[in-house]
C-alpha cells in the first residue's frame, strides 16, 4: 500500500493483505472521527454566533441604564448596568475585542455565520 486513500492516491483493495486492509480501515475511521469532531466544533461556533445575533437584536435603546448580571466566569457574575446601547465589544478571536456599532457587529456576525456554514457544508460533502 503506497500512501493510501488519505494521501490522495487510489488503492485497489483487492490487492491488499488482511493486515493492510485493517490498517486502511483504522486510518479511515480516524479520519471520519476527526471530520466529525471538526464538524461539531463548527456547529458549536455557529450556535454561539447565532446566540450573539439574537442578543444584539434584543438590545433596544430603552435598555440603557438597565441593571444586568455580567458573567466573570461560567458560574460567577457581578452586577452591572447597560451603558451605551449603540456600541458593543465584539470578540474577534484569541482574546481580542473590538468596539463596533450594533449594525457593524451584526454584519460581522453574518460574515462569520456564512463562513461557518460554508465550512460545515464542505465537511458534510
Amino acid at each position: 500500500m503506497s500512501q493510501g486513500v488519505a494521501g490522495g492516491q487510489e488503492v485497489n483493495i483487492e490487492n491488499l493483505s488482511l493486515e493492510q486492509l485493517s490498517g486502511l480501515k483504522k486510518q479511515l475511521d480516524e479520519e471520519v472521527n476527526q471530520i466529525g469532531t471538526s464538524l461539531r466544533g463548527l456547529r458549536e461556533a455557529e450556535a454561539r454566533f447565532q446566540e450573539s445575533k439574537r442578543s444584539l437584536d434584543a438590545l433596544q435603546p430603552e435598555h440603557a441604564g438597565r441593571e444586568i448580571l455580567v458573567p466573570l466566569t461560567s458560574s460567577l457574575y457581578v452586577n452591572g448596568r447597560i451603558g451605551d446601547v449603540t456600541e458593543v465589544m465584539v470578540d474577534i478571536g484569541t482574546g481580542y475585542f473590538a468596539g463596533q456599532s450594533v449594525q457593524g457587529a451584526n454584519e460581522y456576525m453574518d460574515r462569520k455565520l456564512d463562513y461557518l456554514r460554508k465550512n460545515c457544508g464542505s465537511l458534510e460533502e
